[in-house]
C-alpha cells in the first residue's frame, strides 16, 4: 500500500516542465498518479502535459482548470481534490528535476515512523540553474523539526515533500481556502502542530531550479540574508505571521494539547516588543535552525517585528 498521489501546480512552465515529467518517469518507485492543476497558461504548457498524457496510457495522469489564484491555491486545491487518491502524497514543481530513488528514499523514511498520525517527509536539495549546472545545496538544517520552530520558519520545500493520508486529510479538513504564504510551510505547521512526525533528509533527492523565472528563490548567501533581514525589519515577517496565527486560530482543536498552549504563548508574546518579548521568545523555545536565524529572531522580537 505505497501508491504515491503527485500534486503538480503549473502556470507557463513549458520550458523546463519537459525535464521534470521525465525524471517522474525515471522513478524507482513506479506506483505513482499525478494530478496537474493549470494556473492560465498562455505558452506551451498544456500541449506537453496532454502529449504527457497520451505518451503514458497506463499512468492515472488528471489535468484541471485551477481557480487562478497562484500556486499556494492551486497546489491546495490539488491535495483537497476527491481525486487526489492515494496511500501517500507528493508536491512536484514544474521546473526541478527530481532524482530517480526521491519517491522511494522517502516512502523508506516514512514506513520507519511508528503510528497512524500524520507524517511528512522534506528535505534538502541539490540546487541548479537554467541550463541544469549543480551551483550549490540548500542550507543543512541540524536542529530538530518542531512545532515551535515551525512558527517561524520553513525547512524544506514542497518541491521535496511528501506525506501519509493522515496528513492529506488533516489539510483536507482545513481546506484549500486558507490565507497562508506557502503550501509548504502551511504543511510543516499543521502537522507539527498536530504533534505529528517531520521528517528532514540531510541527503537531497530533488534538484532545484533556481532561475529568474521561478516563485520562490533560495535564499543562498549573504546578500539574501541581508535582503530577508531588511523585510523582517520593514514588518514583511509581521504580516506572515499574522497570516499563519489568524488561520491557525480556526482550528487549534485539530492541534495537541501542548501546541495549543504553544499557539496562546506565541500570540501573547507578538504583543510585547524590547527585552521582555527576547525573554519570552526563549521560553517558549522558538527557534530558527542556525544560529544568526535565531539572532534574527530575536533581532525582529525586540522590535515587535514577529
Amino acid at each position: 500500500m505505497n501508491h504515491v498521489c503527485i500534486c503538480l501546480a503549473t502556470f507557463n512552465g513549458a520550458k523546463f516542465l519537459g525535464k521534470q515529467l521525465k525524471s517522474l518517469l525515471g522513478q524507482t518507485h513506479t506506483d505513482w498518479s499525478l494530478l496537474i492543476g493549470d494556473d492560465g497558461s498562455t505558452d506551451a504548457t498544456r500541449e506537453i502535459v496532454s502529449k504527457f498524457i497520451s505518451d503514458n496510457p497506463d499512468k492515472k495522469i488528471l489535468l484541471f482548470d485551477s481557480a487562478r489564484k497562484g500556486y499556494v491555491k492551486n497546489f491546495l486545491s490539488l491535495i483537497c481534490h476527491d481525486m487526489a487518491v492515494g496511500d501517500y502524497f507528493a508536491f512536484v514543481d514544474q521546473d526541478d528535476v527530481w532524482l530517480p530513488q526521491k519517491l522511494e528514499v522517502a516512502l523508506h523514511q516514512l514506513n520507519q515512523m511508528k503510528g497512524n498520525g500524520p507524517k511528512l517527509y522534506g528535505g534538502r536539495t541539490i540546487i541548479i540553474d537554467a541550463d541544469d549546472n549543480r551551483v550549490n545545496l540548500s542550507p543543512l538544517f541540524k536542529q530538530k523539526p518542531s512545532f515551535q520552530n515551525a512558527l517561524v520558519q520553513n525547512i524544506a520545500g514542497g518541491n521535496t515533500m511528501v506525506f501519509n493520508h493522515a496528513t492529506k486529510q488533516a489539510l483536507k479538513s482545513i481546506g484549500s481556502d486558507v490565507n497562508v504564504i506557502s503550501h509548504d510551510w502551511w504543511a510543516y505547521i499543521v502537522v507539527s502542530g498536530m504533534g505529528g512526525a517531520v521528517i528532514y533528509d540531510p541527503i537531497p533527492q530533488v534538484l532545484y531550479r533556481d532561475h529568474d523565472m521561478n516563485m520562490i528563490g533560495s535564499n543562498q548567501g549573504i546578500v539574501a540574508q541581508f535582503i530577508r533581514l531588511r523585510a523582517v525589519l520593514a514588518g514583511q515577517y509581521l504580516i506572515w505571521n499574522d497570516m499563519h496565527v489568524t488561520e491557525l486560530q480556526k482550528f487549534t482543536e485539530l492541534l495537541h494539547p501542548a501546541n495549543r498552549d504553544i499557539l496562546a504563548q506565541f500570540i501573547h508574546y507578538r504583543r510585547s516588543n524590547g527585552i521582555q518579548a527576547i525573554k519570552k521568545a526563549k521560553n517558549i523555545g522558538l527557534y530558527r535552525q542556525s544560529k544568526l536565524g535565531t539572532i534574527s529572531l530575536y533581532l525582529a522580537s525586540f522590535f515587535g517585528k514577529v
